[in-house]
């Protein structure tokens, strides 16, 4: 098992954030029978946002980036190598939500890999190959995920993004609310100020509001109020009938 250490001064952010950029020295390794004549060599960094904003070249909200920027969803992941140069990326073996390779510049090189003409494919490769490179990414993959310090940096990477994406989809949906609660249609009713839901519990708070107004409005009786799954309320028919002669 790998023990990776975060170097010193690049743990935190400027408010005390995980920063990420747990770099590990460079791995290498070689198989006689399914790599003959060939070694392989793989580095990885896990990143959080401060730590990618460092690089000029990644594209983000309010920052005028320069011609040839990129998003990190576009660069970020499991990249497999000829000549140190990426070719493909193999996000696949990355376990988890599906997410992770944001975090994630994972890099295999191994010049028993093939390339297409255009050296953006690793598709050429023997079959036989192929399926050793990607077992031994795979086997990379899970050694870095199980590894304790590798786990924490990540749960502590994910609580601090979680929370600058609240704090900017508040501000969002205050902005949002604002709009909608300025447009929303009014009524009166018996002096009482009545607005347009937006929402279903919205729907549930007028009809309360109105049978608090005026209990016999509606010709039911509410029984159960819960919005939480499913029905929002349970009702009575209160018209009296009689069940016909058959």
């Amino acid at each position: 098992m790998l023990r990776w250490q975060i170097p010193a001064g690049k743990s935190k952010g400027k408010k005390g954030e995980p920063n990420g950029f747990l770099l590990p020295p460079v791995r290498e390794g070689w198989n006689a029978e399914k790599f003959p004549g060939f070694r392989w060599q793989a580095v990885f960094s896990i990143e959080g946002n401060r730590v990618k904003y460092e690089n000029p070249m990644v594209r983000r909200k309010g920052y005028a980036a320069p011609t040839g920027a990129y998003k990190v969803a576009e660069r970020y992941g499991i990249w497999v190598c000829k000549d140190f140069i990426a070719a493909e990326r193999l996000n696949v073996f990355l376990p988890g939500k599906g997410s992770e390779f944001l975090k994630f510049h994972f890099f295999f090189n191994c010049q028993a890999i093939r390339l297409s003409a255009e050296r953006t494919s690793i598709g050429p490769t023997p079959p036989d190959i192929r399926v050793a490179i990607e077992d031994q990414i795979l086997e990379l993959a899970r050694e870095i995920f199980d590894d304790e310090g590798v786990a924490a940096l990540l749960e502590s990477l994910d609580e601090a993004e979680f929370g600058e994406r609240t704090a900017e989809q508040e501000k969002k949906d205050y902005a949002r609310r604002v709009k909608q609660a300025r447009s929303a249609s009014v009524a009166t009713h018996k002096g009482i100020e009545i607005r347009e839901p937006q929402r279903e519990l919205g729907v549930v708070a007028m009809l309360a509001q109105l049978l608090s107004i005026e209990p016999d409005m509606f010709s039911f009786r509410v029984l159960d109020w819960n919005n939480a799954a499913g029905f929002d309320l349970l009702a009575r028919d209160t018209i009296p009938y009689h069940r016909p002669f058959i």
